[in-house]
């Protein structure tokens, strides 16, 4: 789950493209990374937990970059 929450921050909040996260986390194929982001986007847009989790993420994100 913890690769799906870092696909799905990368991309959404980072606005990294598939390659890119692919690469990081050492996946050779873009495909990959885009199925894993649109099956966790799916679960955000369904599971009221994982929707959560993601806006705190956001939240601290945001109150980070403000700090800096």
């Amino acid at each position: 789950m913890r690769h799906l929450d870092g696909i799905y921050t990368q991309r959404t909040l980072g606005g990294h493209k598939h390659s890119e996260i692919g690469r990081v986390l050492g996946l050779e194929k873009t495909s990959s990374v885009s199925s894993a982001y649109l099956r966790i986007k799916a679960g955000v847009e369904v599971e009221r937990r994982i929707a959560r989790k993601a806006r705190r993420i956001e939240e601290e994100l945001h109150k980070s970059q403000g700090q800096t």
